[in-house]
Parts: structure tokens; sequence; C-alpha cells
């Protein structure tokens, strides 16, 4: 049965970076990296600022991952990198770009996409009960500000 439910969510993580992927390539990004722009963006829809260590914390990912994921997205001037406490360079907040805020219109309707058809297979019961089930297993993984 374990091995069952994590050979699952593989298949399933699978399925759903694969289908992204395919989609945000000719962007010149990676299915994490549209997760990321995602991230910043609802961040500062709520009017929040995200910081490296934020996105580490949500993605689980080391920081050398983290650190190579941004400056890709900056180089690509996707999102910019500002120091709130001049000459300190650890603490920078992430902002989208004109160019990323853009983008991430077109990455969450990519993600809605799958999401639905991940879900169409559920009535509106399992739906809910599946939801719920996923926010305590990831221990709702959500940018705290």
């Amino acid at each position: 049965m374990e091995n069952f439910v994590c050979t699952s969510l593989r298949a399933i993580s699978n399925y759903i970076k694969k289908g992204v992927s395919e989609k945000v390539s000719s962007f010149g990004i990676t299915s994490f990296q549209g997760a990321i722009l995602a991230v910043i963006k609802e961040a500062t829809l709520r009017g929040h600022d995200v910081y490296q260590k934020d996105l580490e914390k949500i993605f689980k990912a080391s920081k050398s991952s983290m650190s190579d994921s941004l400056q890709s997205l900056e180089s690509k001037s996707l999102i910019t990198r500002t120091s709130l406490i001049e000459g300190d360079s650890r603490k920078k907040s992430l902002k989208l770009t004109n160019k990323g805020e853009k983008l991430t219109i077109l990455v969450d309707g990519y993600l809605n996409e799958a999401s639905d058809e991940l879900l169409s297979k559920l009535n509106e019961e399992e739906r809910v009960a599946f939801v719920k089930i996923l926010e305590k297993l990831t221990g709702k993984m959500e940018v705290n500000l």
C-alpha cells in the first residue's frame, strides 16, 4: 500500500510536470521556474515580500538549486531582486517584471488545465476531500508571510 501511494504520487507529479514543461519550455523556463513565478505572483497579490529563503521552504529546495533557478529567471528578465537593506545582499526581495507577470498568466492557465484534468476524474465530494488531504499532507506549503 505504501509503495503504491508513493508510486502514484510520483506518477501524478511527473504527469503534471511533463504537461506543463512542454508548454512553458517555449518560453525558455522549466515547470519548476514557472511554479516559482506563480508563488511570487500570489505573494505579491497578497501584499507580501518574497525572499529566496521563503521559496526554499515552500519547494523544499536546496539553496544552490533555488539560487540557480532565480539567477536564470533574473537573466531572462522575468524577476528582479532588490536589497531592502543597502549593502546587505543576503536579503533581496523578489518581484516579477512586466514580462514575468505576463508569463505567469500563461503558466497559471497551464497549471489550471492540469488541475482541472486531474480533478475531472473525481466528483465534487471527492475533490473537496482530496484537496483537504493534500493540504494536510503538505502542511499547507504556502507562503505564510
